[in-house]
């Protein structure tokens, strides 16, 4: 400061790098502080000149003065604002949480009517699927109006509360509130929503490589909508998609162009929104009812899961409104917003040991925390894993005969850069070295750590590490151009990954077979395998229509594989599969789907090949109603909005 104008009074040189200290604790506690401090300057600073001034002189000397200090310091009070992390406490005094929904063991995708007095939600009903319940504020007893052949989500209201949509498969549904037959509203659709007057529907669809948004006005031929940066036609999106309450806008969280875009609506540019918050895995918002408020999701700084913040579109400032030790989700506000109807999320991540000769499954790890992922040494007497929810709690190694575990991977040995995720840990076959996904710090990519400890290594872009079984390569999932596709990289060196098939592939963990020469991957129709030199890949294994792919891996023997999938009626069946016919073999059939068995991660053989470690989902998840929190729009929050709009 002073090198820039050296008239400037030390102590208003003090204050202003007071203001600036990178050490919270020795900047200003409070504004009222630099307030006092601020005023003390202004009538003391003649005292500092040893020149003796008349009045005519010393106004012009304190005008300049006063007016760069007010200056410099409403910038710093700026950038400390904009730059420092939101506010994530929670004022919990006023708060009244009211059970609602708890009764079975996921509830899920709560909905207000539009009179406020009734919420639709998703229970598992008898017939093993989701259907869409209801249930008034202060009864007791739910009412099912669907009994639907598939299972059934994210339901909402008609505006006149006559009707309630939902989805299913890939479908667009529309339902009487008391129940009745359903009728097909809009086919080919993941995710809707009507406008407030009912007129307008805009909804999102599932092409080759990206995702498209869809209006239908007035009851006409629904039209694509293609301004940019929708145009570009290289982003997923979630689930949701939401049209204000003022009807003015729609809002859709768009995974591949960097969080929640906002589109005016009947027309206008559409431009980012919140673009500073950090969404991870999750995905569910809902509008305030003044149309310029969210409540979302997120994580919450220091603090594990998933929880609920409110968020102002226009300034981009965000605060949190719960930080429980359990995942609160799919935010759902009142339409008078004094109301959260939320679920409740309590994952309950296990280890477990499944046989591959038909016979029972075995506890591997079971305690309250979640624990994921699991990787067997090659010794077999020890396996990796990653602890907490996606593994932000680290990669635990643990011993299975003397009971022992101990930390190789926490957010500590990334110094102050952010950890969102460390995950899918695997053991290179010597045992010495362990690979894995890290997302933080803007250096997503696979990972190196020893297993007796130092500083990790980067070792590329991508996800889903598995090892060639000389340990000299890498196979793993990268983004290229609009898709994900199947690539290898070597390890001890700075070259580049090398693409191994042009396929699409999925979210499911690559895996290198025992004799080197072939890799398998979960493509668009199913399981397929490649030459670990690249080429054409061939489908083995087809993935029908109706079941859903668990886990999968290879078996001891390179001719086979391991799969595991949700067959009819909604079981959990474990097959093993020939690559070389196609023809799969039930080995186990472990009852239906339901939180006993909720869902499943992780595939890793065991040294013997008699069994394989997976990780299994007790999933528990209620809806519950928060009233008592507070909206809170500050000074400085209307402040940010006269330079910041709409994130632009």
């Amino acid at each position: 400061i002073s090198s820039i104008n050296p008239g400037i009074p030390v102590p208003l040189r003090w204050l202003i790098e007071r203001c600036l200290s990178k050490d919270r604790v020795n900047r200003y506690g409070a504004t009222i502080d630099l307030f006092h401090d601020l005023k003390n300057l202004r009538d003391h600073v003649f005292e500092i000149s040893p020149v003796a001034l008349d009045d005519r002189v010393k106004r012009s000397y304190v005008k300049p003065i006063l007016l760069t200090a007010v200056g410099i310091l409403a910038v710093v009070s700026l950038l400390g604002f904009f730059l420092l992390p939101q506010s994530t406490s929670v004022d919990l005094s006023k708060y009244h949480l009211t059970p609602f929904a708890v009764e079975s063991e996921m509830e899920d995708f709560p909905a207000w009517s539009p009179d406020g007095k009734t919420l639709a939600f998703t229970r598992i009903s008898s017939d093993g699927n989701d259907q869409i319940f209801t249930q008034s504020l202060g009864s007791p007893v739910s009412t099912q109006v669907t009994k639907h052949s598939a299972r059934c989500f994210s339901p909402f209201w008609s505006p006149d509360g006559s009707r309630i949509f939902y989805l299913a498969e890939d479908n667009l549904w529309a339902v009487g509130a008391t129940g009745g037959s359903p009728r097909l509203v809009i086919q080919d659709t993941f995710a809707a929503t009507i406008s407030p007057n009912g007129k307008t529907f805009a909804f999102l669809r599932e092409e080759a490589n990206h995702s498209s948004l869809w209006i239908s006005m007035n009851g006409a031929p629904a039209k694509e909508y293609l301004q940019p940066p929708f145009s570009e036609k290289k982003f997923y999106t979630s689930e949701y998609i939401r049209f204000s309450p003022d009807g003015s806008k729609i809002l859709v969280l768009l995974q591949g162009l960097e969080k929640f875009w906002v589109i005016p609506f009947p027309e206008g540019k559409p431009y980012r929104a919140l673009s500073n918050v950090i969404t991870n895995n999750y995905f569910s918002f809902n509008w305030m009812p003044d149309s310029r408020h969210i409540v979302f999701v997120a994580p919450v700084q220091g603090n594990t899961g998933a929880h609920l913040l409110i968020g102002d579109i226009e300034t981009g400032t965000f605060y949190a409104i719960t930080n429980g030790t359990t995942d609160e989700m799919e935010p759902a506000v009142s339409p008078d917003g004094t109301k959260i109807a939320f679920q409740q999320h309590e994952e309950n991540w296990d280890l477990v040991e499944i046989p591959v000769d038909g016979s029972s499954i075995r506890d591997l790890l079971k305690t309250s925390r979640a624990e994921g992922f699991p990787g067997w040494s090659p010794l077999g007497n020890q396996f990796v894993y990653a602890r907490g929810i996606w593994g932000v709690d680290g990669i635990w190694l643990r011993n299975v005969q003397e009971g022992w575990e101990r930390a190789i991977v926490t957010r500590s040995d990334f110094g102050n850069e952010s950890t969102d995720e460390i995950s899918f840990p695997s053991f290179s076959p010597d045992g010495h070295r362990i690979a894995y996904f890290r997302a933080g710090g803007g250096r997503n990519g696979i990972w190196l750590s020893n297993v007796a400890g130092g500083t990790p290594v980067r070792l590329a872009s991508g996800q889903l590490p598995s090892w060639s079984p000389d340990g000299e390569w890498i196979a793993m999932r990268i983004a290229m151009k609009d898709k994900n596709v199947l690539a290898k990289v070597k390890l001890g060196g700075s070259s580049e990954p090398i693409v191994l098939s042009q396929n699409e592939i999925s979210y499911q963990l690559p895996q290198w077979s025992p004799q080197e020469d072939l890799i398998s991957f979960v493509g668009e129709e199913g399981i397929y395998i490649v030459s670990s030199n690249g080429g054409d890949s061939r489908l083995v294994f087809k993935i029908k229509q109706e079941e859903v792919l668990g886990v999968y891996g290879w078996g001891k023997e390179w001719q086979s594989l391991y799969v595991l999938a949700i067959q009819e009626p909604s079981n959990w069946i474990l097959s093993g599969a020939d690559i070389k016919t196609g023809k799969r073999k039930v080995i186990s059939d472990f009852g239906p789907y339901s939180s006993d068995f909720y869902w499943v991660r992780g595939f890793s053989l065991a040294p013997d090949g008699k069994s394989f470690a997976t990780s299994l989902d007790h999933a528990k998840a209620d809806i519950w109603i928060l009233e008592g929190f507070n909206q809170k729009i500050g000074f400085f929050e209307r402040i940010r909005g006269l330079f910041f709009k709409n994130e632009s």
